[in-house]
């Protein structure tokens, strides 16, 4: 083996070594940082917002995540909150509905990971889940996925359905250089380039493309500091890639998560508009006491027309 060959594969181990020893942190990191936040939130002061309103254009899960922050952290008035979405049906991308005569629409399943998605098992430790009331939606999840965990057998297959053998992920030693020295690139160097400006064509013909394409919706031309952040945050996926085992899955799609966050937002008196658009935006300067800038926006839907003003 070549000291060249040997040292990709030296890089390789040891990130695959510091993945597991950042893992081990990252367990204590996140107990410190519960205690911290709650000693941060006794100590909240109360603050009068007055009658000033937020309005939250889209009635996805960053929306209702940014609205149940303000309830919970910023002590702010839920009924001054308005999130506006123009589908009928709130969660965004989460959503699945359909027929057997129309047929059936589902923009995505819940693929969760335990030990990345922090900001996530924080929030949803305070949403009470609509099954069991007793238990978050963190606990509920995450006692589904350990009882029902994912272990793919036919991660991928061949035009003749045959089950093909992805143990190896197909790198040669040009996509080894390509994959470290992307990893080592800081990421402003990477603006306005693609994945396929940075890999050669065989990179593309490799188990670990075809696997990681899937798992995260990436093509040729997705960008490829995007790619390179998926890689940095999801560096634990690779020794068990071929069988999902990473992937933490929900009991349910919708209702999982969306429900019960809406729920909670609904218990705490924010106010949900469906069918609504956002057509324009126009921003006034603030008051003389040095208040932020005022919003106007005009918003359209099927049974009414008119303008918000905070």
């Amino acid at each position: 083996m070549s000291i060249m060959n040997k040292k990709v594969l030296g890089i390789a181990a040891a990130a695959a070594a510091a993945g597991g020893a950042v893992y081990a942190a990252s367990k204590v990191k996140k107990q410190a940082q519960a205690q911290g936040m709650r000693r941060e939130k006794e100590s909240l002061q109360p603050r009068n917002y007055g009658d000033k309103q937020v309005y939250l254009v889209g009635g996805g899960l960053a929306s209702m995540a940014a609205a149940a922050y303000l309830v919970r952290d910023a002590n702010f008035d839920g009924h001054n909150i308005h999130i506006l979405e123009s589908m009928d049906v709130l969660g965004g991308s989460n959503d699945g509905a359909g027929s057997v005569q129309q047929g059936f629409v589902c923009r995505g399943g819940r693929m969760l990971n335990e030990e990345t998605y922090e900001n996530f098992w924080e929030l949803f430790r305070s949403i009470p889940s609509l099954e069991q009331p007793q238990r978050s939606v963190t606990e509920e999840i995450l006692n589904f996925d350990h009882a029902h965990p994912t272990c793919a057998h036919a991660r991928l297959i061949d035009k003749d359905a045959k089950i093909l053998d992805v143990r190896s992920m197909g790198f040669d030693n040009a996509d080894r250089l390509a994959m470290t020295k992307l990893l080592l690139t800081p990421e402003e160097r990477l603006d306005n380039m693609t994945i396929e400006d940075w890999f050669g064509p065989h990179f593309f013909e490799t188990n670990f493309w075809y696997m990681w394409q899937t798992t995260f919706a990436f093509q040729k031309w997705s960008s490829l500091f995007e790619f390179r952040r998926y890689m940095n945050r999801m560096i634990f996926e690779f020794p068990r890639i071929e069988t999902l085992e990473g992937v933490t899955r929900t009991p349910y799609n919708h209702m999982s998560v969306i429900l019960p966050l809406k729920a909670y937002l609904e218990t705490n008196g924010v106010r949900f508009e469906t069918g609504r658009t956002v057509t324009d935006i126009d921003f006034a300067q603030g008051g003389a006491d040095g208040d932020s800038a005022a919003f106007c926006g005009r918003f359209r839907g099927r049974s009414a027309r008119g303008t918000y003003v905070s």
